[in-house]
């Protein structure tokens, strides 16, 4: 709820913005969860070991934009893997 209410005033949504809204609300989760949406949580985890991947995963950086429309980053030169 804390993107929510960050992103309402920078963008000076209003309450009736639901679209706008929602998508900071999932913003916001998906960087709760830290590391798992900047490759800590990855099916082939082994081939995340073995490159080395594995630590300094990188935490999440959430952008959105004045649509609601936005993008998941994370740090330069972090482990982890990029969606394919």
């Amino acid at each position: 709820m804390l993107l929510m209410g960050v992103n309402r005033w920078w963008h000076d949504w209003k309450a009736d913005q639901f679209d706008e809204l929602a998508a900071a609300l999932i913003a916001g989760h998906l960087i709760e969860c830290s590391a798992y949406v900047t490759g800590g949580y990855y099916s082939m985890f082994k081939d995340l070991i073995k490159a080395g991947k594995h630590t300094n995963m990188g935490f999440p950086i959430a952008e959105v934009e004045h649509d609601g429309t936005f993008y998941i980053a994370k740090e330069k030169n972090t482990g982890g893997t990029k969606p394919s």
